[in-house]
């Protein structure tokens, strides 16, 4: 299953459509200082769909391409896991993690899904999404 392709420009004018081809995704959770934290984490293997005004896709380019499809995609994701947040809607399950990792914790601090939904409107989640390119037309990586 593919999602929303990624375009990406670059400083020389050129214009890429990145596509995911597969994802891997982990997620984390730690209670830190009394409070549950998440780490996200989200491998993307991808190609170039289309480029546009492009001089040069070497190992350089792509390397360049894929630290800005990173960029993007991070400022997204965080976008909307602070959306999710906001509106106390722990479709990731964190909640449920938190209750299975650290059983204590929950039967001491959370016990309530209303306090989960306090807690996790002020957790911190980190998210780190990273793309990999493998193919570029007619070349693999």
């Amino acid at each position: 299953m593919n999602c929303t392709p990624i375009a990406v420009s670059s400083e020389d004018g050129g214009f890429y459509l990145i596509e995911s081809l597969k994802r891997d995704s982990k997620i984390k959770v730690n209670v830190k200082n009394g409070y549950p934290t998440a780490l996200i984490e989200v491998d993307i293997d991808s190609n170039i769909d289309e480029e546009v005004n492009t001089k040069d896709l070497g190992e350089q380019k792509i390397k360049e391409l894929e630290k800005e499809a990173s960029r993007i995609a991070n400022e997204k994701f965080k976008e909307t896991v602070e959306k999710w947040q906001e509106k106390e809607s722990d479709i990731l399950g964190l909640g449920a993690r938190v209750r299975a990792f650290y059983p204590k914790y929950w039967d001491e601090n959370v016990k309530t899904d209303e306090k989960w939904a306090e807690l996790y409107k002020e957790m911190t989640i980190k998210v780190n999404v990273q793309y990999h390119i493998k193919h570029t037309g007619m070349q693999w990586k």
